[in-house]
């Protein structure tokens, strides 16, 4: 698997829904708003909001009101799966949409 790095993440993140197979069907979704703030609905149907920055092989990002974390993109042919601070494979990514794809106001009440 090959990680991305900053300047792909850069692209395929910022104003774009990233809908995360997290598998049994349950699906997260994370709307990277602009290059510093993102909105996720996690399976449980939580909604969260934090800000986000890129490093060189990944991103961090500080949840309000929750945790802070560490992820890395990791490609694939055919996959790009979504790695933890522990390097855990924590899902792939199902579909990915530029802009909020028409999920912001009902997913994460935003705008």
């Amino acid at each position: 698997m090959i990680t991305l790095e900053k300047p792909v993440l850069s692209a395929i993140l910022v104003n774009t829904t990233h809908e995360i197979d997290m598998g049994e069907g349950r699906i997260a979704a994370i709307y990277y708003e602009t290059d510093s703030r993102a909105h996720m609905k996690r399976p449980d149907g939580a909604v969260m909001t934090g800000q986000w920055r890129l490093l060189d092989d990944g991103y961090a990002i500080d949840w309000q009101d929750g945790p802070s974390a560490r992820w890395t993109l990791r490609a694939a042919p055919g996959r790009i799966a979504y790695y933890d601070q522990n390097g855990e494979n924590r899902g792939s990514l199902a579909a990915i949409s530029f802009g909020s794809a028409g999920k912001v106001p009902d997913w994460f009440g935003q705008h």
